[in-house]
C-alpha cells in the first residue's frame, strides 16, 4: 500500500492548507485536478476565488504566547458554533450520534488493534508466543485486512445496499467478530479472528473515510 501511494495514483496537497498559507493559484491548481481525476469539471478560478475572499496576503509571522495560541483553538468551540448543530431535535439527536460514533471509534480501534500484538503474544496461556509468530500473524492479519477495502468500493454501488447497508452490516460484524476474538486463547483462534476482524474492519472504515 505504502508503494501504490507514490507509483499508482497522485495525491493533491489540501486546498484549505494552500489557502491559509495563501498560495490560492496552487489551490485552485489542486482543486482542478482532483476534479479532473474524477472527471468532473470545475467553475473554480483563482480570480473568482479572489473575488469571494480577497487577494491573499502576505503578512508577517506573528509571535503568540503558549496562552494566546491555546485560546485560538479553543475559540473554535464557542457556543457560537456548537450551537446550530442543535437547531432542531433531529439535528440535535444526530450530532449526538456522531458524537458517540467517533467517541467510541476513537476508544475501540487502538484499545483493538494498538495493542493486539499484545493480545497474540499473550495467546496459548502461560506460554508467550514466540516474538515471530507473533509479528507473523500480526502481518497475516494486516494482509488479510487489504481486500476489505475494495469490496467496500463495490458494495456501495449496489443497490438496495449502498454505503448505508455496507457500513451498517460490516460494523456490526466487526464487533461481533471483536467480541469472539476473546473466547479463546488458542493462537490458532485469535488468528483466525483477528484476520476477519481486521477484513470486515476496513470494509468499514473504507466506506467511511471514502
Amino acid at each position: 500500500m505504502f508503494m501504490c501511494r507514490f507509483f499508482l495514483f497522485h495525491l493533491y496537497e489540501s486546498p484549505k492548507f494552500l489557502l491559509s498559507q495563501g498560495r490560492q493559484a496552487e489551490a485552485v491548481a489542486a482543486v482542478h485536478g482532483i476534479a479532473y481525476k474524477n472527471k468532473k469539471t470545475t467553475w473554480l478560478s483563482e480570480d473568482i476565488l479572489n473575488e469571494i475572499g480577497g487577494l491573499a496576503a502576505v503578512e508577517e509571522k506573528q509571535k503568540l504566547s503558549a496562552g494566546e495560541i491555546v485560546k485560538r483553538n479553543l475559540d473554535k468551540f464557542s457556543t457560537q458554533r456548537i450551537a446550530p448543530l442543535f437547531a432542531t431535535k433531529k439535528l440535535g439527536l444526530m450530532t449526538c450520534l456522531v458524537w458517540f460514533c467517533w467517541a467510541t471509534i476513537g476508544m475501540g480501534y487502538p484499545l483493538f488493534n494498538a495493542f493486539l500484538p499484545q493480545y497474540l503474544s499473550n495467546a496459548g496461556g502461560d506460554q508467550p508466543t514466540a516474538p515471530s509468530i507473533v509479528y507473523r500473524n500480526y502481518a497475516i492479519t494486516s494482509i488479510v485486512g487489504v481486500p476489505g477495502s475494495l469490496i467496500a468500493y463495490y458494495t456501495v454501488n449496489i443497490k438496495y445496499i449502498g454505503r448505508k447497508g455496507t457500513i451498517a452490516m460490516s460494523t456490526v460484524i466487526t464487533g461481533i467478530l471483536v467480541f469472539c476474538f476473546t473466547i479463546s486463547t488458542d493462537p490458532s483462534f485469535q488468528l483466525t479472528f483477528s484476520s476477519l476482524e481486521a477484513f470486515f474492519q476496513n470494509i468499514m472504515y473504507g466506506v467511511l473515510y471514502a
